[in-house]
Order: structure tokens, then C-alpha cells, then sequence
């Protein structure tokens, strides 16, 4: 019995010996050991509170590997693409989620969503125009998620345009706004040399007779003016849009009209007739009836085969790509209503928007990536790659391109004095977009004469 006291004596006291050694140990090392000797640690679990355990399983959720896929009209070679490329790169080293970025054809763009939303698949951001008669009624009609349970109160405070994409009815908001974009004109400087035209002036707003000289002069010189790919109508409807603001003397004027005014109406007329005209006077490109906008328009001016186009912020890089840096200059729509008339030389402003859809299984990781592009990094990624306006209001312009610096000067004085507005169409009811879309093809054919078309968008909007 004694030696078995002796044993457990000794034992306990090697034990006792031992386990101080190890404490000493580990206290001479604490300060030594990276995060793998940490990780490799064996640690019993604690006890944790309710709260603690939910904000564990938070972390995660994150960490674990995500792929989150986005869709934007366009394609692979557009800037957004590099964009989301880099995007890519932050969202996986800092929450191990992978984008999966599917640009679309614009032919095709709102019936795979119409065919996602019926799916529940698809993508789980996508990008739209903002307004009421966009992103608010798609959310209306399911295809976005309420995003207000998913915001942060920080991206309230450093974003802009949130009443863009906020419903009117019950403060739902249905996406994040993304970036600003204006209306205006690309035009290629190698082509208006050769027809013999001064662009020294530029950029201004032009009145009508001044712009269809410039197309006349081209065409003179065997050169086609404006590109065109009307297809589905988008091109149309976006034309008659960025025209329409000349016809106002402030964004409420055009919503007001837009809300209450029948499309049989001068404005509306106007616009129509003299947008017909540059298709009748063969100032567009031929064939452009039967082309997809998205993927022909852009390439037309690109290539060096139209001396016009409208110009669209995130093609800016590639425009000057494939024509030539320093060879695209950058002005104003031109002024559709009759100088000393109207007169008004507001110029159409949209933005667009990235929305988490209603079908999307991981909303809280696709938010983290809405959360990395609307950051202060991800808005300059943005503006040095896509050469656009981000939202983020930190966001501060570094462009070097001295055209698009001028631009955006002339944009901020317009600005300034009150006359740069958003376009009208945002206010309009879904049904007109559709309809313009439709109709204005049939119109410029001359299978449908104005008054028809009027009746048809009027009847669209629900208004005799």
C-alpha cells in the first residue's frame, strides 16, 4: 500500500512538474507564433452567447467559398468586363467569393431575366436603369429582393441616388445605385478632319440645323454619319429619350408631361419627325432596322465605319482602343427643339443600378460584393477602368484623357445652372417603354405614320 502512495506521489508532482513547463512555454512563445501556430493550436471550446454564436456563424458563412454571378447588357469586350475582373480579385481575397460576370446581348436581356425570374435561376445581380418605370416596377414584379434588411447604414450615407431606386409607395428599396451616366455624342476626329468639319469648339450643345449640317457634310464626303442598330427598338427609344429634355425647362416639366400628357402632342411630334428625318436623309447606317443594338451600334464606331455615336459612358475605352487614343472627342446631344423656341438646353442624365434578385440563394454574399463596388476603392476602380461617373461620393475624377475631362467640366457648369436632368422615360409607366420599343421601328419603316404611334404609346399609358 505504501509503494502505492510513493507511485501516485511521484506521479503527481512529474505531472504538476510537467504541465508548469508547458505553461512556461507557451508564455515565452505567445508573442512568437503567426497565425498558423495559432490555427494548428488545439483549443476546447468555450460556452458563447447567443449573440456571440450568431455573429461566428456570420463570419463563417462569408468565408465560406461563394460564387455569385452578375449580368450587365454588353459583352467581353466591354470595360465593365476588366471591371468586374478586378472587382473579382478584392471579393476573393477578402471573403473568398468568386464573380462570375455574364455580360448579355441587349436583344436578349430582359427575356432571360423574364425566364430566371420563372426559373428561379439565373443571376444574382443584375444591372438596370433606375426610375420608376424601371428597377421600382421590376422589384414590384418580383425580380428584386428588398434590399433595405441588407444595407448598411454606411452605404446609405456614402452613396448617392438612393431615390432612384427607392419605391414612392412604402420605401422599399429595390437596388443599389451604381453610376451616372449622360447623354451625349462620340465622334471620330480622323473622319470630321477628312470631310473637312471644325470641332475646335467643341464640346457644346448644338443646335439642330448645326448638327444635321455636320451629317450632311459627311455624307457629302461618302462617310455615314450616326451609328444605328435598331432592332428590338432600344436604340430608337433611347434616342427619342436624350432628345426629349430639350423640349423642357426642368426634370419636373418632363415628368409632368411624361405622367399626364398625351404623345400626340408637339413635343412628342417633334422629336419624332426630325428623329425620322436623319433615317430618311440616309444619315444612319444602312440596314441598322435589322441589327442588334448591343452588339452592333458600338462596334459600327469602333471600327471606324460611322463618324457618330451615341455615346455611352462605358464604352468610352473602347471607342479609343480601336479608332485610336486621342482620336474620339466627346460633345453634347444635340438640341432637338427649334432654337428660339423652347430652346432649353437641359441635357438627359440616367444612372443605373445593381440589384440582388428575389431568387438569389446567397443575398447576404451578394451584398458584400454590391459592398466592394460602391466602396471608395471600388468606385476609383471604376472610374479609372470604365472611365464612368460611380456614385460613391468620395469618388474624385483622375481621368487623363483631356476630352473626357473637358466633357465633364461642361457637364458640371451645366449642372450648375440647373440644366442637366434625368431622362423623362424613368417616370413613365413600364408599358411605354414596351411600347416604344414595338412601335418606333414600324414608324421610322413608315409601316405606322406619327399619329398612329401616339395612339399606341398613348393606349400603353392608359391616357385618351
Amino acid at each position: 500500500m505504501k509503494k502505492v502512495l510513493i507511485i501516485l506521489l511521484v506521479f503527481i508532482v512529474i505531472s504538476s512538474f510537467s504541465l508548469i513547463g508547458i505553461g512556461c512555454k507557451k508564455d515565452s512563445t505567445e508573442e512568437a507564433m503567426t497565425v498558423n501556430d495559432i490555427e494548428e493550436e488545439t483549443v476546447e471550446p468555450e460556452v458563447k452567447s447567443e449573440e456571440t454564436k450568431e455573429e461566428t456563424n456570420a463570419e463563417e458563412v462569408i468565408q465560406e467559398p461563394k460564387t455569385i454571378v452578375v449580368w450587365t447588357p454588353g459583352s467581353i469586350e466591354s470595360p465593365q468586363y476588366k471591371y468586374f475582373e478586378a472587382i473579382n480579385k478584392i471579393t476573393q481575397e477578402k471573403y473568398n467569393i468568386t464573380l462570375d460576370f455574364q455580360p448579355q446581348t441587349m436583344d436578349t436581356y430582359f427575356e432571360l431575366l423574364s425566364t430566371s425570374m420563372i426559373s428561379k435561376s439565373g443571376p444574382d445581380i443584375f444591372m438596370q436603369w433606375n426610375g420608376i418605370a424601371s428597377v421600382i416596377q421590376f422589384g414590384r414584379d418580383g425580380l428584386f429582393l428588398p434590399h433595405n434588411d441588407l444595407i448598411s447604414e454606411e452605404l446609405l450615407k456614402n452613396v448617392s441616388g438612393w431615390s432612384g431606386v427607392t419605391d414612392p409607395d412604402d420605401g422599399t428599396i429595390w437596388s443599389v445605385p451604381w453610376d451616372w451616366t449622360p447623354a451625349a455624342l462620340t465622334y471620330n476626329k480622323v473622319l470630321f478632319e477628312e470631310a473637312g468639319i471644325d470641332f475646335s469648339d467643341f464640346p457644346k450643345i448644338m443646335s439642330w440645323d448645326e448638327f444635321t449640317g455636320i451629317c450632311e457634310k459627311l455624307k457629302n464626303a461618302d462617310i455615314v454619319p450616326l451609328a444605328f442598330a435598331n432592332k428590338q427598338g432600344y436604340f430608337g427609344e433611347w434616342w427619342l429619350a436624350s432628345s426629349f429634355g430639350s423640349y423642357f425647362d426642368s426634370n419636373k416639366d418632363m415628368a409632368e408631361y411624361y405622367a399626364n400628357e398625351s404623345m400626340n402632342s408637339y413635343q412628342f411630334k417633334d422629336a419624332c419627325e426630325k428623329f425620322k428625318g436623319l433615317y430618311d436623309s440616309g444619315y444612319f447606317y444602312p440596314g441598322g432596322l435589322t441589327l442588334d443594338f448591343g452588339t452592333e451600334a458600338q462596334s459600327q464606331f469602333a471600327t471606324g465605319k460611322v463618324a457618330m455615336q451615341m455615346y455611352l459612358a462605358d464604352w468610352w475605352v473602347s471607342f479609343n482602343e480601336g479608332i485610336g487614343d486621342g482620336n474620339v472627342g466627346i460633345t453634347a446631344w444635340p438640341n432637338f427643339s427649334d432654337e428660339g423656341k423652347l430652346g432649353s438646353t437641359i441635357n438627359g442624365v440616367y444612372g443605373t443600378t445593381l440589384g440582388i434578385t428575389s431568387w438569389s440563394k446567397e443575398p447576404e454574399a451578394a451584398m458584400k460584393v454590391l459592398e466592394v463596388v460602391l466602396s471608395p476603392e471600388g468606385a476609383k476602380l471604376y472610374g479609372d477602368i470604365v472611365k464612368s461617373v460611380p456614385l460613391n461620393k468620395s469618388w474624385k475624377p483622375e481621368f487623363e484623357d483631356p476630352d473626357l475631362v473637358a466633357w465633364l467640366d461642361f457637364l458640371a457648369l451645366k449642372s450648375s445652372e440647373g440644366e442637366v436632368g434625368d431622362y423623362g422615360w424613368i417616370y413613365a409607366v413600364p408599358e411605354y417603354q414596351g411600347a416604344v420599343w414595338q412601335q418606333n421601328p414600324l414608324y421610322l419603316s413608315g409601316d405606322m405614320t406619327f399619329e398612329e404611334l401616339a395612339e399606341e404609346l398613348n393606349t400603353a399609358r392608359d391616357i385618351k
